[in-house]
């Protein structure tokens, strides 16, 4: 059998227990479930065809979306402070419309 690695991202703040994400996450977490005692099993001992893991990641600081600035417009990190910290307060700590803001102020 091959491998397959599936990696899903989401934002915690915006899918909630309904969202297709979601279910997805609680169904697989329902199979790694070991069996019930009841259940009529044959053999309970084999390996799991798929392993979980869930990593939660905080929202970027000014000073992380700073760095990232920096580095793509070639410029010391106090000239680009002031709009990393307007960015960062309109993006809502979003990093993609941290980089829409980037392309939409090329100056």
């Amino acid at each position: 059998m091959g491998s397959l690695l599936l990696v899903v991202t989401f934002r915690s703040d915006e899918v909630d227990d309904k969202h297709k994400v979601s279910i997805l996450i609680q169904d697989l977490q329902e199979l790694l479930k070991p069996p019930s005692s009841e259940q009529n099993i044959v053999d309970n001992s084999a390996a799991p065809l798929f392993f979980l893991e869930t990593i939660e990641v905080g929202n970027l600081s000014v000073e992380n979306i700073n760095s990232v600035v920096v580095e793509l417009v070639s410029q010391p990190e106090d000239e680009t402070i002031e709009l990393v910290k307007v960015l960062h307060q309109k993006s809502a700590f979003n990093i993609a419309l941290v980089w829409f803001g980037l392309i939409m102020h090329p100056d």
